[in-house]
């Protein structure tokens, strides 16, 4: 066995040799409990990064045993030398490999974070996790069901918060992994005073979502008096009309709403569905118009305002174009996307209905 090793240690000394090569003389030498494996290890993890996609895939698999062998032997150096290499590998170009996204035995993240967990390092485990991203974390179930069960939602905040962590990852954490949301709210909360305005859009997203809209509201309309980006002050807009019509304040919805309809806005659809809820029928029919110019279709949503501003045949015309072709709106982003609004009292459900409605309604202008 020892003659062996020593021509694998010759053949692998050599100029064109790879990380797998690298991690055989590694394991046979731990095999023989010599502890020259350590720098064979060491030198797999330090092997250049592979750029065809099957050299790449087998090089998060020679990392993946290398870690597992860190991990066998306790070797906590080399376990979080293997975690941060993956977590780079991975980053660079996901691996698809089955071996490694369903076995958390070979996903140095999952190792490293039990360990920690082991050890009490609770704090140490959440780094871990958030250093590697959720596509990383999400394949490691087990080792987040250790950290749930070593700590409670409340117990990390308190540690991570102590420790300086940045409060919305920290949230998002404890929302996706502990699936609590009030415990995510507090942490966001705290944090209100000095957040900018997209701090104030996550917040108040949340908060909507969890019941809490009069909270949601006084942090979207307190940060639309703060600059930021164009982006973040129209989910802003939308999100505090929606909350305000939701409580039946439809005339300060349209108030909120106005800038987007008298200047330019990226949203025009969503601008348009939110002033037509709100019973602002010119308005919501101009951004509607808007719309058309992005690639939607709302040729239901035009047809109604114009029959309820008795343009019957405009409105006949988008009856039909949409018995023709469909009506298509831009779909609300997942996380702003609080439910359908309502329609409005009298609107006809379906274009059929409405082309009828409108047809009877224009023979009875003619016969006067």
């Amino acid at each position: 066995m020892r003659r062996l090793v020593g021509e694998l240690e010759a053949t692998a000394g050599l100029g064109d040799s790879d990380a797998q090569e690298f991690y055989v003389v590694g394991l046979a030498l731990r095999c023989l409990e010599d502890a020259a494996w350590k720098g064979w290890m060491d030198r797999a993890l330090d092997a250049p990064d592979p750029v065809e996609t099957a050299e790449h895939r087998e090089a998060i698999r020679v990392v993946s045993e290398v870690a597992r062998s860190a991990d066998h032997a306790g070797e906590a150096p080399m376990l979080e030398r293997a975690a941060r290499r993956y977590i780079r590998l991975v980053r660079k170009k996901w691996a698809r490999d089955p071996l490694l996204t369903g076995s958390e035995n070979l996903n140095p993240v999952a190792l490293l974070a039990a360990s920690r967990i082991g050890a009490g390092d609770v704090l140490g485990a959440y780094d871990v996790f958030q250093e590697a991203g959720e596509s990383v974390t999400g394949a490691a179930p087990r080792a987040v069901e250790q950290l749930r069960r070593r700590v409670t939602a409340e117990g990390l905040v308190r540690e991570a918060l102590g420790a300086g962590r940045d409060r919305v990852p920290l949230a998002e954490f404890i929302l996706k992994h502990y699936r609590a949301a009030p415990a995510a709210l507090r942490v966001l909360e705290t944090g209100l005073s000095e957040g900018d305005a997209a701090y104030a859009l996550r917040y108040a997203l949340l908060a909507a979502r969890q019941g809490e809209e009069e909270g949601a509201l006084r942090a979207a309309r307190e940060a639309l008096l703060r600059a930021g980006p164009a982006e973040v002050r129209e989910s802003l807009t939308l999100l505090a009309a929606r909350l305000l019509l939701r409580n039946g304040q439809t005339g300060e919805a349209i108030e909120v709403l106005r800038p987007l309809a008298q200047g330019v806005t990226s949203r025009p659809a969503h601008a348009a569905e939110l002033m037509d809820a709100a019973g602002a029928d010119e308005e919501a029919l101009n951004l509607y118009r808007q719309s058309e110019a992005c690639g939607n279709r709302p040729n239901i949503q035009i047809a109604r305002i114009l029959e309820r501003l008795s343009r019957l045949k405009e409105a006949l015309q988008y009856y039909e174009r949409d018995m023709e072709a469909g009506s298509v709106l831009a779909a609300w982003p997942h996380d702003e996307d609080l439910g359908v609004l309502p329609a409005r009292p009298g609107s006809p459900e379906t274009s059929r209905e409405g082309r009828a409605r409108v047809l009877r309604a224009l023979e009875s202008l003619e016969g006067r």
